[in-house]
């Protein structure tokens, strides 16, 4: 099968790092993957792979750029067996190529609708659920990642669209580091062995909200001084991010380390993760990281979160924007190592059963497939 990934760039972040799983789990199948995006870090990693790179501009404000991408679509695009689309300047990009190149060709297009409107970063509903009609445009097939997400699709999508329930997100199932290794990454980070060290990760955007998790670390420390908090990321809000810490003098417990290419060491090395983001979108790709290593996991109770964590067996679900419930989660699995044991298990039994790459790979091919096929007739 000859398949066309297409995002908006190889930046490092969740979306961006799942398409890498994705390419090279299609490539060890024997598919031929093309990734076509605006080039970023992850570049190196999928040519490595095998797959081939289509470097697009992805510029809707410029018309030259928007030409070269179509041309540079054009080839590609004709010869793909299935296109998959994951954001809405991917699906600006396509429908225009394969109308005005491709007249003859039986659309073969998949979309997925990755996020959606968040009060967090400012942007009025009318323009989340634009970026969800440009992701869908041309697509026959529209794989929903989450209930929230669906309601979403269902305002925008057009009568002969068939809508999917599924995940596009998946995960290795991890090696642990060794003791030493850990010993070496916490002693990297000034942090000694035997400290508990409680780990989020994202971009330092507002949608993550990691106010929350510094608020939390500030009550937590109170009562479990020997508690270091990582923030692991990089974005817009470092800079105020750090004042928050340096003004509730937390300088030497919490700390930011910038993007970092080594997720599954300091997963190895965390005692506590804490998914921070308050916004609904799909299942958070570093919460399926934490389970593959069977770590003990803590999220705000949102609806996409639900696939993942099922509170007080597989996680811990605490309010919405409440720090102080947030700290009290945390302390509880810091006091009671036997229940952090049994909800890390419960979290890696349930991201065996849903979330393992190959199921999810598993899954698309089918869903490829039955694109592919229904096309033809």
């Amino acid at each position: 099968m000859k398949i066309l990934l297409i995002t908006e760039s190889l930046e490092v972040g969740g979306i961006e790092t799942n398409l890498v799983r994705l390419s090279k789990e299609f490539v060890e199948r024997g598919h031929k993957v093309t990734v076509a995006a605006r080039p970023g870090v992850l570049k190196s990693q999928i040519n490595s792979l095998g797959a081939k790179i289509i470097d697009l501009e992805m510029s809707i404000k410029s018309p030259k750029s928007i030409i070269r991408d179509i041309l540079k679509l054009r080839d590609c695009l004709s010869d793909a067996d299935i296109t998959h689309i994951f954001s809405a300047k991917a699906g600006l990009m396509c429908w225009p190529t394969g109308r005005l190149f491709n007249r003859k060709m039986t659309p073969k297009i998949v979309a997925s609708v990755m996020g959606i409107h968040n009060n967090y970063e400012n942007e009025i509903s009318i323009i989340s659920n634009l970026r969800a009609k440009l992701t869908l445009l041309g697509a026959q097939t529209v794989i929903v990642t989450s209930p929230a997400i669906g309601r979403v699709i269902d305002k925008v999508k057009n009568k002969k669209q068939k809508l999917l329930n599924a995940s596009v997100v998946g995960v290795e199932i991890y090696e642990h580091s060794t003791k030493e290794e850990s010993e070496k990454l916490k002693k990297s980070l000034g942090i000694n062995n035997q400290k508990n060290l409680i780990t989020t990760i994202g971009r330092l955007a507002k949608s993550k909200s990691f106010h929350l998790f510094i608020n939390a670390a500030n009550e937590v420390i109170k009562s479990h001084p020997e508690s270091h908090f990582l923030i692991v990321g990089d974005g817009p809000l470092k800079n105020e991010l750090q004042k928050l810490i340096d003004s509730n003098k937390l300088t030497e417990k919490v700390h930011l380390i910038g993007e970092r290419l080594d997720i599954r060491e300091i997963l190895s090395a965390t005692d506590v993760y804490v998914r921070s983001g308050v916004s609904e979108s799909f299942v958070g790709i570093t919460v399926l990281e934490a389970q593959s290593l069977s770590k003990p996991v803590i999220g705000f109770a949102l609806e996409d979160l639900n696939a993942a964590i099922t509170d007080g067996v597989s996680g811990r679900l605490v309010p919405l924007n409440d720090s102080s419930k947030l700290a009290k989660a945390i302390c509880e699995l810091i006091e009671n190592p036997d229940f952090a044991k049994k909800i890390a298990q419960g979290g890696h039994q349930q991201f065996l059963e849903n979330f393992t790459i190959k199921k999810i790979v598993d899954n698309l091919c089918s869903i490829y497939d039955e694109a592919i096929n229904q096309s033809s007739k």
